[in-house]
This record gives structure tokens, sequence and C-alpha cells, in this order.
């Protein structure tokens, strides 16, 4: 490891340290009374936000390295859009069959199922049997996504509207409902760590599909076996996070894309480690900042996507001026 990269790492992981004990430890129950109900939901929300952070962060550097392109995230695939249509239909369910609404395990399952079939089904058919390149699968998953989310507004628009708006609490990403999902909790932390085991296993395959496909096979890889696999893993770390705590568009990509500036690396374990704790850091600073200065009125999605898109833009402009200057130089 650089030397600029391990000091980079021993300032995260510190800061990191520090804001988790804040988030943690101040303040704990009314009056700064120590509550043991409270630290246990701040605890497993502190998990949560652990666990998205890895999740988006692994998933979506290795994506865009199988895609060669910094500005796609795991999200083109239509993963989030197959969760707003399936959570949409079981509430719309759930109401004209008079059933309880409440957070359920083996829905939260299956919803992670059905996530990764749909992707599944998509590769084989499009890029298994009819050898579609996998540039245009990528907008065939693009356009089963705008589908998806045009057949959910269609659904919301049947609801009740006190319906609608409680649906679109349970679609806003939030980390304020976990503690009523330990369970769903355990079951991503086991499945989380068979995924980040796997990729950590790849990582020399990721480094070297970093210089390119061509290279890549020159090299020896076999480049469609592995890549099948390790898009596989990524929507399920895609679908774990999103099952969560919802559909988070530019966190991914802010994250992944800041790492890349701080570090000019292509080994995959360095670039990894430094997004889980930037992830890390940015959504305990924002979860503080949501409930102590704004008090819960605004979901943390917002924020996120506020500076995501400033970035996306800067980005843009950055390589347009970039591309301008070798133009005419």
């Amino acid at each position: 490891m650089k030397k600029r990269t391990l000091l980079l790492t021993i300032t995260l992981v510190s800061l990191l340290l520090i804001i988790s004990a804040i988030f943690l430890f101040f303040p704990i129950g009314n009056m700064g009374k120590f509550s043991v109900l409270l630290f246990k939901k701040r605890v497993l929300k502190w998990l949560v936000i652990l666990l998205v952070s890895l999740c988006v962060s692994i998933s979506t550097i290795s994506f865009q390295t199988i895609v060669q392109n910094r500005f796609l995230t795991p999200g083109v695939l239509g993963i989030e859009s197959v969760f707003v249509l399936f959570q949409t239909l079981v509430y719309w369910g759930q109401l004209s069959l008079g059933m309880e609404t409440a957070p359920n395990l083996w829905i939260s399952i299956f919803t992670i199922v059905l996530q990764i079939i749909f992707f599944f089904l998509i590769y084989r058919a499009f890029n298994d049997l009819l050898s579609i390149p996998f540039s245009m699968l990528l907008f065939i998953c693009l356009a089963f996504g705008t589908l998806f989310r045009s057949l959910s507004t269609f659904v919301q628009v049947l609801m009740d509207p006190n319906e609608f708006d409680k649906l679109q609490g349970k679609l806003f990403p939030s980390f304020q409902r976990m503690h009523h999902q330990s369970e769903l909790v355990i079951v991503v932390v086991i499945l989380t760590a068979i995924s980040v085991i796997y990729l950590i296993r790849k990582h020399m395959v990721l480094n070297v599909f970093h210089l390119g496909k061509v290279q890549a096979q020159i090299l020896g890889v076999n480049v469609a076996k592995e890549e099948k696999w390790i898009l596989l893993v990524i929507v399920l770390l895609t679908s774990l996070s999103t099952t969560l705590v919802g559909p988070m568009q530019f966190l991914g990509f802010m994250i992944a894309n800041v790492t890349y500036q701080w570090i000019k690396d292509y080994r995959h374990l360095q670039m990894w480690t430094i997004a889980f704790l930037l992830g890390s850091i940015l959504l305990l600073g924002g979860q503080l900042l949501i409930e102590k200065l704004f008090q819960l009125n605004i979901p943390i999605s917002v924020v996120i996507e506020w500076f995501g898109g400033l970035l996306y833009f800067v980005l843009l402009l950055k390589g347009r001026y970039r591309s301008g200057i070798k133009k005419y130089s």
C-alpha cells in the first residue's frame, strides 16, 4: 500500500471511529441518561449504515470496472425499479385484501430473490442465448427499469392518497425503520459476508479487468464466465442494500468517484477499503445531520442525491473541459 493511501486510510478510520462514538453515545436517552433500549436501536442502525456502505461501495466500484465507465452504477440494471414495483404491488395487494402492511421478513427475502432472478433471466436471454453485446444489455435493462417504474406509478395512482403517502414513506431510503427488521439484518449480514469474501477472492481478476476486457482475455481470464458471476454478486449486493433501506441512486456514484480522485490506484482492495470508510463517514455524518439539525424532517436520500447530482455535473463538465483542451491543443 502506498504511503499516501495508508495515511488516508488511517485518517478515515480515525474519523469513522469518532463519528461512530458520537452517533452511538451522544446524546443517549432522555436528559442525557443512558438507555439500554435506545442504545440497542442505535447499534442496529449503525450496523445497517455500515452494511449499506459496504454493499454500495464494493458493488459500484466492481460494476464500473466491468462496464469500463465511471458514470454508471448498478442502478442501470433495473434492480431498484423491480424493488419499487414489487413493494408497490405487495402494498396494494395487502390493502385490497385487508391484510397487515407491517414489514415482513419473508417478503423482504423474496424481494431480494426476485431482483436476482430478474437480472439472471435478462442476462441469460439476451447475452447468453442471443449473444447481444453487454453494452446493449445495459440499454435493455434500463428500458425494463423505465417500464417497471411506469407500472409502479400506474398502480400508485389507483391508491387512496393517504395510503399513497404511507407507501412513499416505505419507498424513500431511510434508516429509521430498521428496529422492526432485526431478523432481516441478520440475513443481510450473512449474505453480504459471503458476497464480499467471493469478490475479495476475485480482486485480482477485477484488477486485470481494469486494463480492459481484450487485455484480460489475452492474459488468460475467462471474461464471459468471470463477468457473469461477478455481476450476479454485484446484483446481490445491490439488492441487499436496496431491500434494507430503499434505492439510493447517487450514493455509489459519489463514493466511487471521490475514491478515484483521492487514490490513483487500480488495486480493488485499496479502492474498496477507502470507498467503504468514506461511505460510512458520509452516511453516519448525514444521519447525524438529519437527526440533530433537521429533526428528521427530511430523508437522508435528499441530502445524498443533492450532493451526488452536483458531483455528477461537476465531473461531467470537468470531462468535457479536458476533452476540449485535448481537441484544440
